[in-house]
């Protein structure tokens, strides 16, 4: 089984969408602090690749309890019907390979992270699509980094139970 970690152009672009979620100066020349810096796309980066790592070594405990519920910015641990159904899904879609697709800092403390995730060997030649795309959405609740799936935090949302 094969791991793809992040391109030299994905870290690139990743670098670069830090640099443009900088305030821009006010007049009198003053900067405000930047929302983000590499230190967060790093760490945002860390923990989205060390969930799929785990889940690619079929370590599924050790990648949900990575997981949280984040709701107005309270964290919550997950509950256990949340951690079968993602359990389940991690078996029917397991890790073969990854790269990163997609990365969007927001300005409230958010992040959207997305991988395209291998999960299954095809044959050469074969037009069987054999991705699919997850993405998590990190939150920094104070000085910390909280992780949390994408679909957990819509169907939250919008009411449907995931």
């Amino acid at each position: 089984m094969k791991k793809t970690f992040l391109t030299a152009n994905g870290f690139a672009v990743s670098l670069l969408l830090s640099v443009v979620c900088w305030s821009c100066g006010k007049g009198g020349g003053e900067v405000e602090q930047p929302l983000y810096n590499a230190e967060d796309t790093a760490t945002v980066l860390q923990l989205t690749q060390e969930y799929l790592d785990h889940v690619h070594d079929g370590e599924y405990d050790a990648a949900i309890a990575m997981l949280h519920d984040i709701q107005k910015y309270k964290v919550c641990d997950l509950t256990e019907e949340a951690e079968t159904q993602i359990r389940e899904q991690q078996q029917v879609f397991p890790v073969l390979g990854y790269q990163l697709s997609d990365m969007v800092f927001n300005d409230n403390g958010c992040v959207s992270v997305t991988y395209d995730i291998e999960f299954f060997e095809k044959e050469p030649g074969s037009s069987i699509p054999n991705t699919i795309k997850l993405t998590f959405v990190p939150q920094r609740i104070g000085d910390q980094w909280y992780l949390e799936l994408s679909e957990r935090a819509t169907s939250r949302r919008t009411g449907r139970s995931k």
